[in-house]
């Protein structure tokens, strides 16, 4: 199957800044971010191969952007699989210090479920014992 299905792109790194009224603002580095559907892979800046979390969506930017943001009253489950892995509660700078952003479009919602669900398994990432005894941060 891991023939058929395309592997993520490059890695782009994000950042974060404050507007002048204190909002916290978080973009891609030197890139684009598409608007439409697809899955996004969030991988260690040390090295781009090592899979973090996997995830699927309508709007890849927008879902990147609220993953990095780790808003606390609304945690994504991207930021509480931080939690069980550095045993910590994340913030936007854990995040776009220690990690990268790829992805894959989709022409269409359907099919992304099991883009994702491939790459869970092929990663083994976004279960429990993953993060508690196989991240190694």
């Amino acid at each position: 199957m891991s023939n058929q299905i395309k592997r993520p792109g490059s890695s782009i790194e994000m950042e974060y800044s404050k507007n002048r009224i204190g909002r916290i603002r978080i973009k891609p580095k030197n890139a684009v971010l598409p608007d439409g559907p697809g899955v996004y892979f969030i991988v260690s800046k040390d090295d781009p191969n090592k899979v973090f979390y996997v995830g699927e969506t309508r709007e890849i930017a927008r879902r990147v952007r609220y993953t990095f943001r780790c808003p606390k009253s609304n945690p994504s489950p991207c930021s509480r699989a931080y939690e069980l892995a550095y045993k910590a509660t994340p913030t936007h700078e854990d995040f776009c210090q220690n990690f990268c952003v790829r992805y894959l479009e989709t022409e269409e919602m359907i099919g992304r479920l099991e883009i994702e669900e491939h790459w869970q398994k092929e990663y083994g990432s976004n279960k429990k014992a993953f993060y508690e005894k196989g991240w190694s941060p």
